[in-house]
């Protein structure tokens, strides 16, 4: 006798219940960005009932004063200036509206997940604002890397270069670096003379002080006075794949 298949499948238009779906109550992770800007920023506070504008300032250096005086005369006086620095505190507003049959009825946490959902927006809000900061106030300080491509010469360059302006480093000795993944690719497989990879050649104890550390997007590794950091919210300028590198000093 011929074999007959199975008549009754999952897909049985009679079994109808047999396609129930059975949903995780636990959302993937998503792909998020990493947040670094507020990291060289000068924190500061504004008390309640002070105003919408913040003040700072400066004072100018003096000049060199390198004219002796006479003897039994007084000296110069001495005029004295500063710069004020002033920012302006807004208010940035979302919200997600939830029923209170969506909340009873739902697999998931909605609540919860949609209060994580408005976090991200706003840490992504802020790491974003701070940087057009940094974007639009970069026109005198924008530097050119010596080549196509980014290398630890690039590196010593930015860093020697606002030492020359006395900017200072923060105190754990470095300059903060922030750059793109795509940038660090090239940084870390720059194959010039006293670039990265040739540092790691003769690097001894590469397990207790390794030269690069991938940490989702986080420290790449500490090289020219640098502590070079990845995000992908970075300014993308015109051109295929040419990101802004951007470099920090303390208060600079």
């Amino acid at each position: 006798m011929a074999y007959s298949p199975a008549a009754n499948l999952t897909s049985s238009s009679g079994l109808a219940h047999l396609q129930s779906i059975y949903y995780k109550k636990t959302g993937l992770d998503r792909l998020m960005k990493k947040f670094v800007f507020r990291k060289p920023c000068m924190k500061d506070s504004v008390p309640k009932a002070s105003g919408r504008t913040v003040q700072w300032y400066r004072y100018n250096n003096l000049s060199t004063q390198t004219t002796p005086s006479a003897e039994g005369q007084v000296g110069t006086p001495q005029t004295i200036s500063n710069r004020v620095v002033q920012a302006t505190v807004s208010q940035y507003t979302a919200f997600i509206n939830l029923s209170d049959f969506l909340i009873d009825t739902a697999i998931d946490p909605s609540v919860q997940n949609a209060a994580e959902l408005l976090g991200y927006q706003a840490g992504l809000t802020v790491d974003t604002i701070t940087r057009t900061i940094f974007d639009n106030e970069s026109a005198s300080t924008a530097m050119s890397t010596f080549g196509t491509y980014f290398k630890v010469a690039d590196l010593r360059n930015m860093r020697h270069t606002l030492q020359a302006s006395d900017v200072q480093p923060f105190e754990d000795g470095l300059f903060y670096v922030y750059m793109h993944p795509f940038v660090s690719f090239d940084l870390v497989n720059d194959p010039a003379a006293a670039g990265l990879a040739d540092i790691f050649k003769y690097n001894t104890d590469v397990k207790n002080t390794p030269l690069v550390k991938y940490e989702d997007r986080g420290l790449v590794t500490n090289i020219a006075g640098c502590r070079v950091e990845e995000t992908t919210n970075v300014k993308t300028l015109a051109g295929p794949n040419r990101y802004r590198v951007y470099g920090f000093g303390k208060n600079g």
